[in-house]
C-alpha cells in the first residue's frame, strides 16, 4: 500500500480540518490521528530537516491560528528563532491534548484567545477536582 504523499496529506488536512474553521486547528478539536500527525509534523520542523516536507501540516495549522488572531504578519516578519518558539508552543499544546486523551491527566485546553499567549496551564487528575467545562474535558 502506498503511503500518502505530503501534498495529499496537506489536501486531506485542508478538507478535514482547516475547511471546518480555524478552531478545528486547536489541539482539543483535532481527531486523534490528526493530533499525532501534527505532533510528528512539529517535530520534523523543529529538528530542522528541511528535506522532510511533513512539517507543512503543522505550519498550515499554526498559520491558520495566527491569521485568525491577526498575528500572521508579525509571525512572518519574526526571526527563525521566534517562529520556532511558536511551533514549539504548538507542539506542547498538542502533547498536552494527547496526554489528556491517553491518561487521567486533565488540563485547561487552549482556545483561540489563549493559544500562543504564554499562559499558565493547570493540570489535575480526572476526578480530583470539579470538571471545568473546558473543551478538553469532553470525551
Amino acid at each position: 500500500m502506498r503511503t500518502p504523499t505530503s501534498l495529499s496529506r496537506l489536501k486531506r488536512f485542508k478538507a478535514e480540518v482547516t475547511n471546518r474553521g480555524v478552531e478545528a486547528c486547536l489541539p482539543y478539536a483535532l481527531s486523534t490521528p490528526w493530533l499525532t500527525e501534527l505532533i510528528q509534523s512539529t517535530e520534523a520542523i523543529l529538528k530542522g530537516n528541511r528535506a522532510d516536507s511533513s512539517g507543512g501540516l503543522a505550519l498550515a495549522a499554526v498559520l491558520a491560528i495566527l491569521d485568525a488572531q491577526g498575528r500572521m504578519d508579525q509571525y512572518l516578519r519574526s526571526s527563525e528563532h521566534e517562529q520556532a518558539k511558536i511551533l514549539a508552543d504548538y507542539q506542547i499544546e498538542l502533547s498536552l491534548e494527547l496526554m489528556h486523551r491517553c491518561t487521567e491527566i486533565r488540563y485547561e485546553a487552549a482556545t483561540l484567545q489563549t493559544i500562543f499567549t504564554n499562559r499558565e496551564v493547570h493540570t489535575w487528575r480526572h476526578g480530583d477536582r470539579q470538571e471545568t467545562g473546558d473543551p478538553s474535558d469532553e470525551e
